[in-house]
């Protein structure tokens, strides 16, 4: 199936936990929780590890003969975001210090429908809303959707975004 739900809008979460339960059955695999990795070790153009820190060991050097950056977004760098504010991009500019080529920076993905109260966090409307019945209507109660995409508010997360 193209779309995976499980209890209700707890998705994300549900599917996380799965996955960490796979890696922790892998004892070649080392998980370290609260763990803050600052900055990548390289040599030349090679990067050989990570720089971390945690509050039992300290700053402390991974080394490792494949490094995966899986580091989040950066779509708390906007001021008005649906994005965590973990999403601070320092995967981003880690991998730039490094050498790395960042592409398609402008590409981030926002949740199309939130609730708006000024001076407050974006409080988010689940998909399942729209799933329901919910149209989305212009300030002048103009039902806008079916003229961006045929399943109008069921469209793809990403083309409702750009349409409203």
């Amino acid at each position: 199936a193209r779309i995976v739900h499980a209890l209700g809008d707890a998705t994300g979460r549900e599917l996380a936990n799965c996955l960490m339960g796979v890696v922790r059955k892998h004892e070649q695999v080392s998980i370290l929780e609260h763990t803050f990795v600052l900055d990548l070790v390289t040599e030349g153009n090679r990067v050989l590890g990570a720089l971390a820190w945690n509050q039992q060991r300290g700053l402390f050097v991974m080394f490792g003969r494949k490094t995966i950056l899986a580091s989040g977004g950066a779509g708390a760098l906007y001021r008005e975001t649906t994005n965590p504010s973990i999403a601070t991009a320092d995967g981003h500019a880690m991998a730039w210090r490094a050498g790395a080529t960042l592409r398609d920076m402008e590409m981030v993905q926002f949740h199309p429908t939130t609730i708006y109260i000024a001076g407050s966090a974006r409080s988010l409307v689940s998909e399942a809303v729209r799933g329901e019945g919910a149209r989305l209507i212009d300030k002048a109660a103009y039902r806008f959707m079916p003229d961006y995409h045929e399943q109008a508010e069921l469209a793809p997360r990403d083309v409702v975004s750009r349409s409203i």
